[in-house]
């Protein structure tokens, strides 16, 4: 092994220093955002949104469709089934209900 890609292989990418910096802002964000009641009830809404991107993803890969197939049956493009499973995505309760539904599944919805 070169001594050069040696040397990239032993020293992080990034140093002590910013990693602590990066830890410090992560902690002051979410003592911030935990402050703010406003803010808080947003983080958590966009938490959510990501949660439901995921288990949508899961719930198709689950029931082995692939996004073109899940799009078929429910009447609608791949590109639209890819919006549906990225994150923020802000569809309609029965745009997830039909999404369920093609994959054999029933959305159930639970406050706690």
């Amino acid at each position: 092994m070169s001594t050069t890609r040696r040397k990239a292989i032993e020293e992080p990418l990034v140093s002590r220093e910013v990693i602590e910096a990066s830890n410090r802002l992560r902690r002051d964000t979410e003592k911030a955002i935990a402050a703010d009641p406003v803010r808080s009830v947003r983080m958590k809404a966009a938490m959510e949104e990501a949660e439901i991107a995921l288990r949508l993803a899961k719930a198709r890969k689950d029931c082995g469709l692939t996004q073109a197939d899940l799009a078929a049956r429910m009447g609608r493009t791949q590109p639209q089934i890819a919006r549906m499973e990225r994150e923020g995505y802000l569809g309609s309760i029965r745009s997830i209900a039909q999404f369920a539904a093609a994959c054999g599944k029933k959305l159930t919805i639970k406050l706690e």
